[in-house]
């Protein structure tokens, strides 16, 4: 009996360690998984997006790999603000990891240069300035009610127009179950709650509540319209008198 029972138990920790495993392993599935080896042609899935046309490329180039023989690389031979998307689908209220490997030459050391990130959020990656060793560079991808992120790999950022060169290597997006302490955290904006501070300023309460405040102002407009009506009419009254006054003294004489 004894011997049944630790067999049973062993079985139920095996079966657990099993789920656990299989669990985590559908979490780490990579979304993306992209070390530009297809061809020499940017991928179809991957669009070129710049602040100011024709003086930015991107091109796909064999040279010192992370991993394969491949790599993206883009140059601007002027400050701008130049990037490659791709756009893919994820789930609400999870969160991704975002990583590559990245370098990157002749950029104005006070700008941002060689950048990771997501589409609609300002923030990005630490940014990279050197083309010694790849650089790995990862952000956290908190998707909030999104069903779809646009993720980017960039050179120069908003406001932070940049030239040079930069590359981009093992680039991949994955689910993950934590983020870990001190990690670049990016969030998407919530869609919903704009929605609901839009629908809150136009309910029948928000307007109640406002209603009193615009009856003060149109009042003390009508009082204010009313007294320099009555000032005027004064005024005219006083310039009539004086003439009149002046009739009659002329009169007299």
């Amino acid at each position: 009996m004894l011997r049944q029972t630790v067999l049973a138990v062993s079985l139920s920790v095996a079966l657990s360690a099993a789920h656990a495993q299989e669990a985590q392993s559908s979490t780490n599935q990579a979304l993306v998984n992209e070390s530009f080896e297809s061809g020499t042609a940017l991928p179809s899935d991957w669009t070129l997006t710049a602040w100011q046309p024709n003086i930015s490329t991107a091109t796909v180039e064999v040279v010192s790999a992370a991993d394969g023989q491949q790599v993206l690389h883009l140059s601007s031979n002027k400050p701008n603000h130049v990037r490659v998307n791709k756009t893919i689908a994820v789930e609400p209220n999870q969160t991704y990891l975002f990583q590559a490997k990245v370098k990157a030459r002749g950029a104005n050391p006070d700008k941002l240069a060689a950048v990771i990130g997501v589409e609609g959020v300002y923030d990005v990656s630490e940014t990279v300035r050197s083309d010694g060793n790849w650089q790995l560079r990862q952000v956290y991808i908190k998707s909030n009610d999104a069903k779809e992120i646009q993720l980017l790999l960039g050179l120069g950022h908003f406001g932070n127009e940049n030239q040079g060169e930069a590359w981009f290597d093992a680039v991949s997006l994955e689910k993950v179950a934590e983020i870990p302490a001190g990690a670049k955290v990016l969030e998407m904006p919530r869609s919903q709650a704009k929605t609901e501070n839009v629908t809150a300023a136009l309910s029948p309460a928000a307007q109640g509540k406002a209603a009193p405040w615009l009856m003060l102002v149109g009042s003390t407009l009508v009082l204010s319209v009313i007294g320099m009506g009555l000032a005027m009419v004064l005024m005219r009254r006083n310039v009539i008198s004086k003439d009149g006054s002046k009739d009659d003294v002329k009169g007299a004489a």
